[in-house]
């Protein structure tokens, strides 16, 4: 899940949308996913390719983020949620973990 990058300092780059996002885990097959918060940037949900990914995006693209219920959304796509202090991000690599 490689965010940015930086030629001249050649890092990785931490988008501060992510980091102030949500973000879950599907259980079953431990894979990530993050929505990204609009008021701190313009990105796409980060994750595999999939129906849980689409219907992400199909809600988050109809709700305000203010206005998500993270619970709800959990809950209705067998997911769960990742507390903000297990987001982290590697800037040699350039991946989101958790």
């Amino acid at each position: 899940m490689a965010g940015l990058y930086d030629n001249e300092k050649r890092v990785h780059l931490e988008e501060e949308c992510m980091m102030k996002g949500h973000w879950y885990r599907d259980p079953d097959t431990n894979l990530l996913y993050i929505v990204p918060n609009d008021e701190f940037g313009s990105a796409e949900i980060i994750g595999p390719d999939d129906d849980i990914e689409e219907r992400l995006n199909v809600y988050y693209r109809n709700t305000a983020m203010a206005d998500v219920d993270t619970e709800l959304v959990a809950s209705v796509l067998g997911l769960e949620i990742i507390p903000e202090i297990l987001f982290r991000f590697d800037e040699g690599a350039g991946y989101y973990t958790a």
